[in-house]
């Protein structure tokens, strides 16, 4: 297999079905799944200096995947150049104590025959009280070899309104169950009324709230909907870290480009 390994699934872990779901080659004799994933040493990408330290972990992906495989590659180094500039550009004096660092971990969030959705987690100190944390996603139409974004999958800016409504329901609901444990009644009302407030306002409909999202859960090789990504401050404090709602396809079915709605299992 060259620089190409072949990974296993017991199939107690992973039937037939899910084998092909995910872009795998079901063997009949052995009755094990085999997924073809990149085994080389240019996954990790890395650096340290005295001052500084750099560590990137790319996604193991098929091998027909070289579109989203190049656009991974291009952010690390956009986002890594970035950082190395900006050490190279200060001015305040370099303590080994505090090193510099920048992380950047890609993970395969879900995956099937017809799609692929990678979440990449970075992380950049630079000095200062804590350095700083980021993210994006990257979403794969394995069908057409074409990277997605959320004006693709829905038929105009007015289809935001359901998903919308969807998610500042179910992040309300998730969010203010952590001060159910408090005592203080009066400083519970007052941290649910912010935190109605901090939602709503990062909730609105436009597309910049929802440019964060992976295609998720899939069924017969096809996502069954959409997980939703928001950053800390977004929707509430950063103390809460990032917030995640997965919203199912029937919340947006009449939305849906008619280009995807069979994709989607959307039956009209």
């Amino acid at each position: 297999m060259g620089l190409w390994g072949a990974i296993i699934l017991g199939c107690t872990e992973l039937d037939r079905d899910r084998c092909l779901d995910r872009g795998g080659q079901w063997d009949e004799a052995s009755q094990q799944c085999v997924e073809q994933h990149t085994a080389d040493s240019s996954l990790v990408e890395k650096d340290s200096t005295r001052y500084y330290t750099y560590h990137i972990n790319y996604p193991s992906l098929n091998r027909t995947d070289s579109l989203i495989r190049n656009k991974t590659r291009a952010f690390a180094r956009e986002h890594k150049q970035q950082f190395l500039s900006l050490f190279e550009r200060d001015s305040m004096p370099r303590s080994a104590s505090y090193p510099w660092e920048f992380r950047l971990d890609y993970s395969i969030q879900d995956s099937a025959k017809s799609f692929v959705s990678i979440l990449a987690n970075g992380y950049a100190f630079s000095g200062g009280a804590h350095g700083n944390h980021f993210f994006t996603t990257i979403n794969l139409d394995r069908r057409s070899d074409r990277l997605l974004q959320l004006k693709d999958l829905l038929a105009d800016s007015a289809a935001l309104a359901p998903i919308s409504q969807f998610v500042q329901r179910e992040l309300t609901k998730k969010l203010l169950t952590q001060f159910d444990t408090q005592d203080d009644k009066q400083a519970i009302a007052a941290n649910k009324e912010r935190i109605r407030q901090w939602v709503e306002e990062g909730t609105v409909p436009n597309p910049e709230n929802y440019q964060y999202f992976c295609l998720a859960e899939p069924v017969n090789g096809h996502p069954t909907g959409i997980t939703f990504l928001f950053p800390p401050y977004q929707v509430a404090p950063y103390a809460a870290g990032e917030q995640r709602i997965f919203v199912p396809a029937s919340v947006f079915a009449d939305q849906l480009n008619i280009r995807y709605r069979d994709w989607f299992g959307v039956q009209y």
